[in-house]
């Protein structure tokens, strides 16, 4: 009987001493974690690329551009009365594609545009002269 005790406290001081499965565990949750350090690192890289190209693509430059060319060709040429109903129709207009639209008159020839949807806020001023036709390069309808 003495031999069998002896045997298992030998047993118990090597597994005691056997440190391997807790530098295999350790070694292991290091790895774990770096895998989802990467993970993590990769699904923010992903995120942040498809919100940066879904907002290239989604910015209504087309709308502003032309807001701008009804403003300064339009505008100048119209009573007071005539430019607020013109306003109004804009707003209605945009306001049926989700998109609040607006010219606030700052002066006689001077116009704030804000251009709001749900993706993006524009404002801008523009002024608006007798003297000044603006038209966009590269734009528009016939060959000039």
């Amino acid at each position: 009987m003495v031999k069998k005790s002896l045997r298992k406290g030998e047993r118990k001081r090597e597994l005691r001493n056997d440190e391997s499965g807790q530098v295999l565990i350790l070694f292991s949750l290091i790895v774990a974690t770096l895998i989802a350090s990467l993970a993590i690192l990769h699904a923010q890289n992903l995120i942040a690329g498809v919100e940066s190209s879904r907002a290239f693509l989604s910015f209504p430059k087309d709308d502003i551009r032309n807001l701008k060319v009804i403003a300064r060709l339009d505008f100048q040429h119209l009573d007071c009365d005539a430019e607020e109903k013109l306003i109004d129709q804009i707003k209605l207009l945009y306001a049926s594609k989700g998109t609040y639209v607006d010219f606030e008159t700052i002066s006689s020839h001077h116009y704030q545009l804000v251009y709001s949807n749900s993706e993006v806020y524009f404002t801008e001023s523009l002024y608006v002269e007798d003297e000044d036709i603006w038209l966009p390069s590269g734009g528009g309808g016939g060959a000039s």
